[in-house]
């Protein structure tokens, strides 16, 4: 059981690692306007909102 919990949390702190890089790179880029970057920072705080919830 704990090996699975393992790897689930894992894979969670991958994908908002990952999520959060390609966000970073479009702010330092500057490529996207100011309504996407606010979208995106939206979704990684519910992302990390969710990874919270999950860790107890």
């Amino acid at each position: 059981m704990r090996n699975y919990y393992y790897k689930y949390r894992s894979r969670w702190k991958k994908v908002v690692g990952i999520f959060i890089a390609v966000a970073g790179i479009i702010i330092v880029f500057s490529i996207a306007p100011m309504k996407l970057l606010l979208f995106l920072i939206g979704l990684a705080m519910i992302a990390i909102g969710v990874l919270l919830i999950k860790m107890r």
